[in-house]
């Protein structure tokens, strides 16, 4: 029993300690929040990049199910050959900066490429990601 809970602590704490020793770079501000994305974690296999943004909002927010969560941090892949992006994971913190424990998460298995939208978020980490890995 005790090594059960000794590899329970040890997976927590690598959790919460691979958020507070991210590399958050500020990537946009704006009336929503801040926008960061930490190019410690960037991986690309050819034309196609894993990136890991922290969205820190400005105001609480809701999930469908009423909980309220201040950030997220989201796991996508940018192909910056199709200028398309594929998410891969989805986390809501309690408090900004992935700070608190998880409101929510969720992992997408499938893997459906989106076109993105002009002028969103989404197309900031394309421009930053594709641009600075030219």
């Amino acid at each position: 029993m005790i090594k059960v809970k000794n590899i329970a602590f040890a997976f927590l704490v690598l959790v919460f300690s691979s958020n507070a020793l991210a590399e958050w770079s500020l990537l946009d501000s704006s009336s929503l929040g801040n926008l960061y994305l930490d190019k410690s974690k960037i991986k690309s296999k050819g034309n196609v990049y894993r990136v890991w943004t922290l969205m820190s909002f400005s105001r609480a927010q809701f999930t469908e199910d009423k909980k309220l969560y201040s950030s997220r941090i989201a796991v996508a892949e940018y192909d910056c050959s199709q200028v398309r992006t594929n998410l891969l994971n989805l986390s809501s913190y309690t408090f900004p900066m992935a700070e608190g424990g998880i409101v929510e998460s969720y992992e997408y298995r499938a893997r459906e490429w989106m076109a993105m939208a002009p002028n969103t978020l989404i197309e900031k980490v394309f421009e930053a990601t594709c641009q600075k890995n030219k």
